[in-house]
């Protein structure tokens, strides 16, 4: 008798295990067709609103009889921008980056110190990129327009005014914007990167007689560094950005030291000449996905390293 009831138990139980596999596997599969039917929302609206227009506007280039991407590199106005766009970049990206890494080194010592009111110093340098850009772009005339703020202090102090809107210093101020507004954000990118390093290996440095820029130089910079191609990714981003702030304040055709492609697009929107517009916005995506897999490709050869 006990070991019918014994069987019938063992019974009993087997049958329950495999329902609860059932279940579960029910379960797996309803949550992944939920997942893939929510997924599949995105990536659709991705398609049709960005992939197939860009397709299209591929086909464009093509599709005339004249060559537009010869036609286009012998429009002066396009490779004036062309040269003030890779100027930007290059000068843009790498005094970003320094800027966010110090940044980021000058806060993670506040915290590592246990300063009070870190979290307000922390989020006072991720503000500017809160702020509107039609808010920023006012200021920005306000303070630097012939008659503003920093050209009185300059008349007080009797020092010669400056054209900073209208002149080759309009490249200067263009650029301020851009580090203000895309530091803050770039800094809690690299303040991640070198929370993530082991607090021992650094300890064993100093032990060993490391200085600052060695332990800089030989552990934090090699540690972070997918981080640090984040950021210069996240600072080209930054850079199509602040065409907003430079069309609030400079028009359509502002001085020639800032006419990037950004402007020249939107020139050839207004004049509808999409055929140009589809060239140069191909042109302007491949040259920045050149950079792009250039940094991936640097990231996949210092995986394989380590």
């Amino acid at each position: 008798m006990v070991l019918m009831w014994g069987v019938a138990l063992f019974h009993y139980n087997e049958q329950g295990i495999s329902s609860m596999k059932r279940m579960s596997m029910k379960m797996k599969y309803k949550s992944k067709l939920y997942g893939s039917a929510f997924a599949l929302i995105s990536i659709s609206g991705f398609v049709f609103f960005y992939m197939y227009p860009f397709i299209i506007s591929i086909n464009k280039t093509f599709s005339t009889r004249t060559n537009q991407y010869t036609s286009l590199f012998s429009s002066e106005a396009f490779r004036l921008a062309l040269k003030n766009t890779l100027e930007f970049v290059g000068i843009g990206i790498p005094v970003l980056y320094v800027l966010s890494l110090l940044t980021a080194l000058a806060m993670n010592r506040l915290y590592s110190w246990k300063v009070k009111g870190r979290g307000i110093i922390l989020a006072l340098h991720v503000l500017p990129m809160l702020i509107p850009s039609a808010v920023v772009a006012f200021f920005i005339q306000v303070f630097f327009e012939r008659y503003g703020v920093v050209n009185g202090v300059l008349e007080k102090l009797d020092l010669s005014t400056v054209d900073w809107l209208y002149s080759s210093k309009a490249f200067l101020v263009l650029m301020m914007i851009y580090l203000w507004k895309n530091y803050g954000y770039c800094m809690i990118i690299m303040m991640g990167g070198i929370q993530s390093i082991p607090s021992e290996t650094i300890e064993a440095a100093k032990l060993e007689g490391a200085g600052k820029l060695t332990i800089l130089r030989k552990i934090i910079l090699p540690q972070i560094k997918t981080y640090s191609i984040f950021t210069c990714m996240m600072g080209i981003i930054g850079i199509f950005k602040v065409f907003r702030e430079s069309y609030m304040m400079f028009g359509n055709y502002p001085d020639k030291s800032i006419y990037m492609l950004q402007n020249f697009m939107n020139n050839c929107f207004y004049s509808l000449n999409y055929n140009r517009l589809a060239t140069a916005s191909t042109i302007m995506i491949g040259i920045f996905s050149v950079f792009v897999l250039a940094m991936l490709y640097q990231d996949n050869e210092w995986r394989r390293k380590v």
